[in-house]
Formats: C-alpha cells, sequence, structure tokens
C-alpha cells in the first residue's frame, strides 16, 4: 500500500544553531503544575516562550541565549562556557547538543542548576537503551509527556509568519532536583490542562 503523506507535515532545512521554538501553552501548563524556589534562567531563550510563561507565574526570570534575537534576551552567552550558577534552569535547548553523547547540555545544565533542571527532550530519549542508562543515573525526578504532540519548526520559520499545525514527533520535559535519589514519576501535559477522575475501582 503506498504511503500518503501525513496532512500539514512539513519538512524544514535544519536550523543551524538548532534553534527550534516550542508553543506557548507547553510552558505555560508546565508552571502551572511544577513549583520552583528561587530564580529561574533559561540559557537558550530563543524568543522568549519559557521566559515569558514563567514570568506571568510570578516567577523572577533571566533570558541568555547565544544569539540575542530578540529584546527579551538580557544577555548573550554561550551556555556551555557559563560558569554562572543559578536556582533553577529551564529551557528547550539546541537537540544536537542534547542527543549526541557526552550529553554536554544536560551535564553542565546539572552542574550550574543549584535546585532544579527543567528540559524539552525527545520523548525516544527515555526508551533508548543507551540514554536511558544514562538517565537513570541521574537524579531524574519527573517526567510531564506532552500531549498532543507540539509542533516546533525552526524560529525562522516563526519569524516568517509559519502557523505551527500538528506535530509528528513526541516530546517530554524532564525535570532533575539536586540530591533526588529516588525514581521519577511520570505526569501529563495537556494543552486543555483537563485530568479526567479516577475510574472507580482503582
Amino acid at each position: 500500500m503506498p504511503k500518503t503523506k501525513k496532512k500539514n507535515a512539513h519538512v524544514w532545512e535544519r536550523d543551524p544553531n538548532d534553534w527550534y521554538v516550542e508553543p506557548t501553552w507547553v510552558w505555560e501548563r508546565f508552571f502551572a503544575r511544577e513549583r520552583f524556589e528561587g530564580v529561574i534562567r533559561d540559557p537558550s531563550a530563543g524568543m522568549g516562550n519559557c521566559v515569558n510563561a514563567a514570568r506571568s507565574a510570578g516567577y523572577t526570570v533571566e533570558a541568555r541565549d547565544l544569539i540575542a534575537r530578540f529584546p527579551i534576551i538580557e544577555q548573550e552567552e554561550d551556555f556551555l562556557q557559563s560558569s554562572d550558577e543559578v536556582d533553577n534552569i529551564c529551557t528547550n535547548p539546541p537537540f544536537k547538543l542534547c542527543n549526541e553523547e557526552p550529553y554536554p547540555y544536560i551535564r553542565h545544565g546539572l552542574r550550574l542548576a543549584r535546585r532544579k533542571f527543567a528540559i524539552v527532550m525527545q520523548a525516544s530519549w527515555v526508551f533508548g537503551e543507551e540514554r536511558s542508562h544514562f538517565l537513570e543515573s541521574l537524579p531524574l525526578y519527573r517526567i510531564y509527556n506532552v500531549t498532543p504532540k507540539p509542533s516546533m519548526p525552526p524560529g525562522a520559520m516563526i519569524v516568517a509568519g509559519h502557523k505551527p499545525n500538528s506535530g509528528a514527533i513526541d516530546y517530554v520535559i524532564a525535570v532533575f532536583l539536586q540530591g533526588y535519589d529516588g525514581e521519577p514519576s511520570h505526569r501529563w501535559l495537556r494543552k486543555g490542562g483537563r485530568k479526567q477522575p479516577r475510574l472507580a475501582g482503582f
């Protein structure tokens, strides 16, 4: 049977800096569920979706990025060269720095975040054999399964006026907590925010 092209599917040229933009609702729902103490920094702030959502939730937030494309970026900085610690880090990082061994972005984030480190990653991370062992060696506290699949086009497409449709890749937000030594819990991060009542008898 011939393959049919998925409706509204897009194939984009890879951004040279792996700058991809997540929908605003992802961070809005995240900060409605996950609590933080102290300052939050987004070191790959991009257009500022995470920064704006965190500030709307009442947090003090620092916005940094390798390239200050938008006024919301307060400081240009190569995250991997930074030695500036902060209470918490929340970010949608360049995936190539997360997906390729030795996973420098994740390792460095855990060096700099004194409390929590929350990072968007492809859900396949949780299931990959080598990567799952790596995650298991870290203080992985919570995994939020993002639903429906969010579309994350290159930032240049958003700037050009492209309106994302349905996504083709599953994503999670992994939350690491310094000093945590238990099993990670799993939660759902839904666009609508609705939660079904638990079935009777379970």
